[in-house]
């Protein structure tokens, strides 16, 4: 980030684990897509969860690293706040879901103003319906995992209503849904 505006991003799905690209990745990023040197960050930013044990531990880890060699600091951010803040400057509620498995999700609802958060409701880990259920109002967007596996159930919940949201709010990876009420 430079100002609020974002820099560069990098993503991948592979079914190599993070710890054999994270490194190479984040590399990649420095000249070259940044247009600065690594050197010149002011701090790391890893997700601190919810997610898979594995991973988050990879990630904080590479991170306390180039913090600690770039003199640096670190900061942890939710995982669910990295997809909620995705949609900022939408006027609808959003819910961050992400998968949790054995029929859970990890889920929190986003209220933007103007690009700027208004309200954010407590992480929780629940069943996918009641998720569904704490968004208020006429639309929502749905994104995360969650959001893909349990589809669904947001189809069920507004049937004939629900569709992915338009490619220019976010990666088809996300698989979002905007669902007017």
């Amino acid at each position: 980030m430079d100002n609020d505006q974002l820099v560069c991003e990098s993503f991948w799905h592979s079914r190599l684990t993070h710890s054999r690209r994270l490194l190479s990745m984040a590399g990649a990023l420095f000249p070259g897509q940044a247009g600065f040197e690594i050197s010149e960050v002011d701090a790391v930013v890893a997700a601190r969860g919810p997610g898979s044990f594995t991973g988050l531990r990879i990630g904080i880890s590479a991170a306390l690293g180039l913090a600690t060699a770039l003199c640096r600091p670190a900061v942890g951010v939710s995982t669910l706040d990295g997809i909620g803040f995705r949609f900022s400057l939408v006027d609808v509620p959003v819910c961050a879901m992400m998968d949790a498995r054995r029929g859970q999700v990890y889920c929190a609802v986003y209220w933007f103003e103007q690009g700027r958060l208004k309200h954010r409701s407590d992480d929780m880990v629940c069943p996918p319906d009641q998720a569904v259920a704490m968004v208020p109002g006429k639309d929502a967007v749905f994104a995360g995992s969650g959001a893909r596996v349990y589809d669904t159930v947001i189809q069920n919940t507004f049937p004939g209503k629900a569709g992915r949201s338009p490619r220019a709010w976010t990666r088809s990876v996300l698989r979002p849904w905007l669902c007017p009420r």
